[in-house]
């Protein structure tokens, strides 16, 4: 199938999309700080989280899922889309189970 575009030239192909329509699948990964729902400066990765609790990936994980720390994920409903977590709940977390455990504060909140 042919179509004109708006200078008169025949491309053939899908039709042009509307004028102001956004693309299908975006070509760009859009910013962190713009889907965040806190600061980008308190934001660490699930890697970053499991090295300061001294645990895996997966029990981070699972911390998000049980509420235990804030966490969004950047493209929900897509495997393997990455974590994005709140440091300072990391930290709340730390002393909640270090003060249960009557332990010295590992880190100052």
């Amino acid at each position: 199938m042919e179509f004109r575009d708006v200078e008169g030239s025949i491309s053939s192909g899908e039709a042009p999309a509307p004028k102001g329509a956004l693309p299908s699948k975006p070509k760009f990964r859009i910013s962190d700080r713009l889907v965040l729902p806190w600061d980008e400066k308190k934001t660490i990765s699930a890697a970053r989280a499991a090295d300061m609790l001294n645990c895996g990936r997966m029990t981070v994980l699972r911390l998000i899922e049980r509420g235990d720390v804030l966490a969004y994920q950047l493209r929900p409903g897509v495997a393997g889309s990455p974590w994005r977590i709140n440091y300072d709940s990391v930290l709340k977390y730390l002393a909640k189970i270090h003060d249960e455990a009557g332990l010295e504060p590992r880190f100052s909140v």
